[in-house]
């Protein structure tokens, strides 16, 4: 009996790896797209502003999507807690400020040679997607409401992240930089 119990828990840790791992691939992929597509406005802004904006675009899509994709897989009918894992991934990026600057001021540095910036959008999405599936695994409640008003309004948030940077580059008078 206690073997049964013992393939049951193995069983149950498996899938629920399984599950962040999952969470995490869908997360990763929706931040790498949201992070290359703001990045590219770095051709009319400048960098820092540019990388600012990929980042809260980041947060906005990786959060929702590693929510609702747990959400999905899980059969034990919780939920993760959106606003939760928004600010857990929210931290995440503010950390991810520093070493991103770092690179993004040596990039400047006449003659030193960096990698591409996609290579850095997509150490950024990972570290933003390993945020959001490991707290939408960890902050989970019972059943309830599905925060659909939430998650549009994320990704609504995100699709307008990177005309709000253009638009105060622009008024700043640091557009076309």
């Amino acid at each position: 009996m206690g073997s049964e119990a013992s393939r049951a828990g193995h069983r149950q840790t498996a899938r629920l790896l399984l599950v962040w791992a999952a969470s995490l691939l869908v997360a990763w992929a929706a931040a790498l797209v949201a992070v290359t597509l703001v990045r590219s406005i770095g051709l009319i802004v400048p960098d820092r502003l540019a990388w600012l904006a990929a980042l809260a675009a980041g947060v906005l899509v990786a959060t929702p999507a590693a929510a609702w994709s747990s959400t999905l897989l899980r059969r034990d009918g919780s939920r993760a807690r959106l606003g939760a894992v928004a600010l857990v991934v929210g931290l995440a990026a503010v950390l991810l400020i520093v070493p991103v600057s770092t690179e993004v001021t040596a990039a400047e540095s006449p003659g030193r040679d960096s990698p591409p910036p996609v290579v850095l959008a997509a150490q950024s999405a990972l570290v933003l997607a390993a945020a959001a599936a490991t707290a939408s695994q960890l902050l989970r409640h019972a059943g309830g409401g599905r925060d659909v008003r939430l998650t549009v309004s994320m990704l609504l948030a995100a699709r307008l992240v990177g005309p709000f940077a253009v638009l105060y580059a622009a008024l700043t008078g640091q557009a076309g930089s």
